[in-house]
């Protein structure tokens, strides 16, 4: 796979976020030609260590205006589609930033790929499309969304299809797990009871009984590569995760225990979303079989490494006002 993206041009819209800066350091490090897109205004600290080596794009990719400009100047090969807008709350009135800030988006991006001859690209769902259909989740099974951004990614699925199917951009879709590890925004669970135990604040949260897929970024990353590299997945929709879901009480215990025990979790409120699944993870079989991918990071392994991040980094992500 070094080989593959040696000198290749590869755009990754969304280059700045949690995911898109773990993407950019190993297309660097593999010898990619990179650019990112990112909003104007975005300060993209997760990538001081390869700034020098990147060409950075702002644009606003829900301008329609950003069709023409997006490839201006500078035809990627490959582009990763990472840009989104993520609300998961189940609240109809987040339906259309979310659909603006996902399928627009995507429209946006495909658009642009196609007026450029754009050869590739791999668009990044999620693991939210499947909603409330039956585990473990596969590819053919229709979608049940329960929220806004779940219909999103989903609208935004079926548009990277049709593009496929209509023009010349081979498109393969990869939907990812939940997803976690350094530099991710304090919103997630395990940088909130990361942040919490930073704190010393005891805080509440449900019965905590769910089991999710919960998947380390370096495996997600290794996916998305493999899937760029790959002929044999152009047209199809992916899931990449980790096929062994934990529970979210587990998670959180296991962290605070990681951090030295400093606070209490209650797991007495607030109740769950009326909408919530109790058991939520993909079948990863049409990876292993079309990518030859598996994750394969130790579960506490890459907790306790994400754990060190957040405390190495404290200072800096408090002065600089990102928990």
């Amino acid at each position: 796979m070094v080989d593959f993206y040696h000198s290749k041009k590869v755009l990754v819209t969304g280059g700045a976020g949690f995911m898109g800066s773990f993407l950019v350091e190993e297309l660097v490090r593999q010898g990619a030609e990179v650019a990112i897109t990112m909003r104007p205004g975005t300060r993209p600290w997760r990538l001081a260590s390869v700034m020098n080596h990147v060409r950075v794009i702002e644009i606003d990719l829900a301008d329609p205006s950003s069709r023409e400009r997006l490839c201006s100047g500078w035809v990627p090969e490959l582009i990763f589609n990472l840009a989104s807008l993520v609300r998961t709350q189940q609240s109809f009135d987040a339906l259309e930033p979310v659909l603006d800030g996902n399928v627009t988006v995507a429209k946006h991006v495909f658009q642009a790929a196609v007026a450029a001859g754009v050869q590739k690209c791999v668009h990044v769902g999620t693991i939210e499309e499947y909603g409330r259909a039956a585990v473990p989740f596969v590819e053919s099974v229709r979608e049940a969304p329960f929220s806004p951004y779940g219909l999103g990614k989903v609208l935004a699925t079926h548009l990277a299809l049709m593009t496929h199917q209509l023009t010349n951009l081979r498109v393969t879709v990869v939907r990812l797990a939940a997803t976690f590890g350094p530099r991710q925004g304090c919103v997630m669970l395990t940088p909130v009871v990361i942040r919490a135990c930073m704190e010393r604040k005891d805080f509440s949260m449900n019965a905590g009984e769910q089991m999710r897929d919960l998947m380390f970024v370096g495996d997600a990353v290794r996916g998305l590569m493999a899937a760029g590299a790959s002929e044999t997945a152009n047209g199809e929709v992916i899931n990449i995760g980790t096929l062994r879901p934990q529970q979210i009480k587990t998670i959180a215990t296991r962290i605070n225990g990681l951090m030295g025990n400093p606070i209490t979790i209650h797991f007495d409120a607030p109740p769950y979303r009326p909408l919530d699944t109790m058991v939520f993870y993909m079948d990863v079989s049409k990876a292993e079989r079309l990518l030859g991918w598996r994750a394969t990071a130790d579960f506490d392994v890459a907790l306790a490494e994400t754990v060190a991040w957040y405390r190495t980094h404290w200072d800096f992500l408090q002065r600089e006002g990102l928990v």
